[in-house]
């Protein structure tokens, strides 16, 4: 277990390294709110149909910092996910509207699964890793994609565990 939260560490450090050897957007004390939908894959109820919200807050001109709010509900399971996410945006090619993103967050997990007769549930820690493309309609608006893995340790009293989910989200991005 050990050596498993020392690479979850490692890798969470990734975006803010990454954030500070690429060239600069101009993204600072920039605020960004968003809204996304898609589907959790590989959750002890299968696949559910998901929602997430974030803000983020930009310190620097490509890192920022902000909650990340994730929901998954099928008809058995409702699950809600809530972290701190480190995040780097930078420019794919430049003076593009394309932007690639990477993240990393620390949080926790709430699941709770319906059976026939009893109901199981279950909070744990939720380490979400993750990778997207941003794409600005306009200096507002922009649309979005990512992938984000999941990394938890939830345990439903003899159902399968849940160690690792995979969502698949697209969303709009609003700049106030």
């Amino acid at each position: 277990m050990h050596k498993r939260v020392k690479y979850i560490l490692l890798v969470s450090l990734f975006p803010l390294i990454l954030s500070f050897s690429a060239g600069a957007e101009g993204e600072t004390g920039k605020v960004r709110i968003g809204t996304d939908i898609g589907f959790h894959a590989g959750t002890v109820d299968d696949t559910d149909f998901a929602l997430g919200a974030y803000g983020d807050y930009f310190l620097s001109d490509q890192f920022g910092v902000g909650p990340l709010l994730q929901f998954g509900i099928t008809d058995d399971l409702f699950q809600f996910g809530m972290s701190i996410q480190a995040k780097g945006l930078f420019e794919v090619f430049d003076y593009s509207n394309l932007f690639l993103e990477v993240q990393a967050g620390l949080g926790f997990i709430h699941a709770d699964l319906d059976m026939k007769d009893t109901t199981r549930s279950d909070t744990s820690v939720l380490v979400p890793l993750g990778i997207g493309l941003e794409y600005r309609l306009s200096e507002q608006v922009s649309i979005s994609s990512k992938l984000l893995f999941n990394i938890t340790s939830l345990e439903l009293r003899g159902m399968a565990d849940d160690e690792f989910h995979t969502s698949v989200f697209f969303g709009l991005i609003f700049y106030p």
